[in-house]
């Protein structure tokens, strides 16, 4: 699959919210990874693929964030994340092909759990980890490698280099900027045109911004498109979360947050999805926003298991 920014222009693609919020309302004890319910529970992933697939989502993420054989203890070491990925390309592959064409799936890769500049990892382990989880995602079916949720720069560009190796396909980078007097730092300090710019000169397809809040998520994607001649990605929060009886709620409605992304599409962004307090409903109201279709009925108050 080629990322054709034009294309993406005319025609963005959506991608649907994190499944793990969703899994853990319809009872997946996620156990502290939310991937082993392609394991334990992969009729459940089907299901809520197909519901997103019916809001209008076109960009099917694997729940492989958390498979690499670093962060996930297996017997012998490497096992649990092999078999996770073997299972979780599939399922999105299926929900994706049932759309005849209109889906894509997008191999998700995530950081090591392991801190480089603590020396808890060297880079030939996480650039080993990394190409065996592309080469796997690959294999399994995916058309695109999302490599997201990244702090550290330097991890970042291990994973883009070694994807790179392993797998033909085209690449996607992001980190979760918001740090930093003008929230373009990660947590980790890396800097958002720094990082575009690294990024860039590795070769990646597209280039995004991942967990991004409300006030912070148009200034990055401005920034980015006017420094990164391909694709923008943005997957962006409902709102800032707030605590009401012990419990985490996100108060934007779906039509409310539809509205945003379509201002982050006219800004640049060309592959937009719910991250935070989204739901299939904010993803519904983001595809009808796109398509210049009257927004989704109001919802607010979501709450986070």
């Amino acid at each position: 699959m080629k990322l054709d920014a034009e294309e993406l222009r005319r025609r963005p693609l959506i991608g649907h919210a994190p499944l793990r919020v969703e899994l853990i309302r319809r009872g997946f004890d996620a156990d502290g990874l939310s991937g082993r319910a392609v394991l334990k529970r992969p009729e459940m992933v089907r299901d809520l693929l197909d519901e997103y697939v019916d809001a209008g989502a076109t960009l099917l993420c694997t729940e492989t964030l958390e498979a690499n054989r670093l962060r996930m203890k297996g017997d012998p070491p490497g096992d649990d994340a092999a078999a996770l990925v073997r299972a979780a390309v599939p399922i999105a592959r299926h929900a994706a092909d049932a759309a005849r064409g209109t889906c894509r799936v997008a191999g998700q890769i995530g950081p090591s759990g392991r801190i480089l500049a603590l020396g808890e990892a060297s880079e030939t382990d996480l650039g080993e980890a990394f190409g065996e989880a592309a080469a796997a995602l690959a294999a399994g079916g995916a058309d695109l490698l999302l490599l997201a949720h990244f702090a550290d720069l330097d991890e970042l560009l291990i994973a883009v280099r070694a994807a790179r190796r392993a797998t033909g396909l085209p690449i996607v980078a992001a980190m979760i900027f918001g740090f930093g007097p003008d929230r373009t730092r990660t947590a980790a300090g890396a800097e958002l045109l720094d990082a575009v710019e690294r990024l860039v000169r590795e070769g990646v397809a597209g280039v995004g911004c991942d967990c991004a809040g409300p006030e912070a998520a148009l200034p990055l994607v401005r920034s980015m498109a006017g420094h990164a001649d391909r694709p923008i990605f943005a997957r962006i929060n409902a709102a800032d979360a707030e605590w009401e009886d012990g419990a985490l709620v996100y108060r934007e409605s779906a039509e409310a947050f539809a509205s945003r992304a379509a201002e982050l599409h006219r800004a640049g962004a060309v592959i937009l999805a719910g991250c935070c307090g989204t739901t299939p409903a904010y993803v519904r109201a983001l595809a009808a926003a796109l398509a210049g279709k009257p927004s989704a009925p109001r919802r607010s108050g979501r709450r986070a298991p």
